[in-house]
C-alpha cells in the first residue's frame, strides 16, 4: 500500500557543514563592497551629471524672447487728414519669465505698437525711463523706439499690437 522511502534523506554535504575555520582565515573576511559601488557611482554620473550640466545652463542664459502670432490682418484707420488708408494689424503675445540674476530682455519691435499687460508685473524701460506695469495696463511704444522689460514675478503675459501702413 504504502511505497517504501530510504529511511535516510541523502543531501549535499557542502551545502550543510558550516564554514570551516582554518588559521588562515580565522575572522571572517569583510563583504567587498568594490563593485557595487562602482557600478552606483557610474550609473549616478550618468544621471545626475548630465542634469547637473543642464539645469544651470538654462538658468543662466534666459531663452531669447519668442511671440506667439494671435493675429495677423489689414483694416482701414481714419488718418488726421480724413483719410482712410489701409494699415496691417499684428496681434502678438510675449511670455517674460523670470529666472534668478535675470536682466531686461528687449522686444524686437521698432514700429508703432500698443501695449497690453495682460498677466504679472514687469518693470518696462522705454527711452531710459523704467516704468513698473500691472494686469491691465495698457502703454504705447513709438516708432524707432526699443522697449526693455523685466518680469518682477515668476512670468508675465504682454500682449502687443502693432500697426504699420501698408
Amino acid at each position: 500500500m504504502f511505497a517504501s522511502y530510504p529511511s535516510t534523506i541523502t543531501t549535499r554535504p557542502e551545502r550543510l557543514q558550516a564554514p570551516q575555520h582554518s588559521e588562515k582565515n580565522a575572522v571572517p573576511r569583510p563583504i567587498k563592497w568594490e563593485w557595487p559601488v562602482q557600478i552606483m557611482t557610474k550609473c549616478a554620473l550618468r544621471i545626475v551629471l548630465p542634469l547637473a550640466m543642464t539645469v544651470p545652463a538654462a538658468w543662466a542664459a534666459p531663452p531669447d524672447l519668442s511671440p506667439s502670432s494671435v493675429f495677423e490682418g489689414t483694416t482701414t484707420a481714419i488718418a488726421k487728414d480724413q483719410t482712410t488708408p489701409e494699415v496691417n494689424l499684428s496681434v502678438q503675445t510675449w511670455a517674460i519669465t523670470a529666472a534668478p540674476g535675470s536682466e531686461t530682455r528687449e522686444i524686437p519691435l521698432h514700429d508703432f505698437y500698443i501695449a497690453h499687460l495682460i498677466s504679472g508685473q514687469i518693470a518696462a524701460t522705454v527711452d531710459g525711463q523704467t516704468t513698473k506695469h500691472r494686469v491691465g495696463d495698457y502703454w504705447t511704444v513709438k516708432p524707432g523706439t526699443t522697449m526693455q522689460v523685466k518680469a518682477l514675478g515668476e512670468i508675465a503675459i504682454l500682449e502687443t499690437t502693432v500697426v504699420t501702413k501698408k
